[in-house]
This record gives C-alpha cells, sequence and structure tokens, in this order.
C-alpha cells in the first residue's frame, strides 16, 4: 500500500471509516488530500470508495488522482 507521490514513496496511516472498515490515509480529515470534505471517520466505505486522492501529504497537486484505499486491498 503505497502510493507514489512526487518521485517519493509514503505510506498512509490507517483510519476507521464510520462502518469499521481500515482506509489508508494519512490525515484525520479529508480537506487536505482529497477532493472530499470532513472528518474520514463520518463516511462509510462506499462514500469513500468514490473520491479521488489529489493532493500530496505536503498539499501538492497531483495528477488526476488516485483512489482511496482500504487496508485489506
Amino acid at each position: 500500500m503505497r502510493y507514489r507521490f512526487n518521485g517519493t514513496d509514503r505510506v498512509g496511516l490507517e483510519r476507521l471509516s464510520s462502518d469499521g472498515k481500515v482506509v489508508v490515509h494519512h490525515d484525520p480529515t479529508l480537506d487536505r488530500t482529497t477532493n472530499g470534505t470532513g472528518p474520514l471517520s463520518e463516511r462509510t466505505w462506499a462514500e469513500l470508495s468514490e473520491l479521488l486522492v489529489v493532493r500530496d501529504v505536503d498539499g501538492d497537486r497531483q495528477g488526476g488522482g488516485e483512489p482511496l484505499l482500504r487496508f485489506e486491498d
């Protein structure tokens, strides 16, 4: 489970969705790195799976975006 941002590998942290799925995501909120808003823990996996990671953890814009991943993926 690695995302590649600007040539650097970064491993995400695991967070729980509202329906108990383990999601690989750096922040407790979605605002800084995805096209979503609010706390990740308040969304179901079905809702989260529709979002894209559009910024790296430094806030720099990345290409077309990558889907969020579950730990089991």
